[in-house]
C-alpha cells in the first residue's frame, strides 16, 4: 500500500507538538516542543530539561547573557537550519553545548546516572546534525515508506 501525502496530515501532525514550554496545571513542567524524538533517543529531552531544572541557576544565567529578541532569532534560525544557524554571528550549536552542558552538571548532581540520556545530544552537536536532517535523508533515499518504517515506535 502506497502512502501518499494529503494537506489533511497537517491538521494531524498539528495535534503532536506545541510550540511552547509550560507549567502544566498539575504542576510539572510540560516541554512538549521537543516531543518528536527518534524512538531510541526518547528520553533525551526529558533528561535535558530535569538537568535543567536541577541546575536553574546556571539556566538562568545562560539565558540572562542574550536578549531575548535575539534568542528568539535563534530559535528561528535553528527551525531553518538546525545546528549550522548562526545568529548575531554565534552559532546556535554553541549555546546549545553551553546548555546540555548544564544539564548534565544538574543531573551529576543528582547521582542517578542520568546524564547517560544526553548522549544523543552530545552527539547531535558533534555530528551538528538534527533529528530532521536524518528524516529528511530517509526520505529522500527511500520515500515515506521508509521514513515511516524506520522512525516508528515497535512494540
Amino acid at each position: 500500500m502506497a502512502i501518499e501525502k494529503q494537506i489533511e496530515d497537517l491538521d494531524q501532525h498539528f495535534t503532536f507538538f506545541w510550540h511552547n514550554a509550560r507549567l502544566s496545571r498539575y504542576y510539572t513542567l510540560e516541554n512538549r516542543m521537543n516531543d518528536q524524538q527518534p524512538p531510541e533517543e526518547i528520553l533525551s529531552v526529558p533528561a535535558l530539561t530535569l538537568g535543567i531544572m536541577e541546575n536553574l541557576e546556571e539556566g538562568v544565567r545562560l539565558m540572562n547573557e542574550y536578549p531575548w529578541e535575539m534568542l528568539q532569532e535563534a530559535r528561528i534560525e535553528a527551525a531553518r537550519s538546525g545546528l549550522e544557524a548562526t545568529v548575531r554571528g554565534k552559532p546556535v550549536s554553541d549555546i546549545s553545548r553551553e546548555l546540555v552542558q548544564i544539564a548534565a552538571r544538574g543531573l551529576e548532581k543528582r547521582g542517578l546516572g542520568e546524564e547517560k540520556y544526553l548522549s544523543p545530544l552530545w552527539i547531535r552537536l558533534d555530528e551538528k546534525i538534527c533529528p530532521a536532517d536524518r528524516a529528511a535523508d530517509i526520505f529522500t533515499r527511500e520515500g515515506p515508506e521508509g521514513l515511516v518504517e524506520q522512525m516508528r515506535i515497535s512494540g
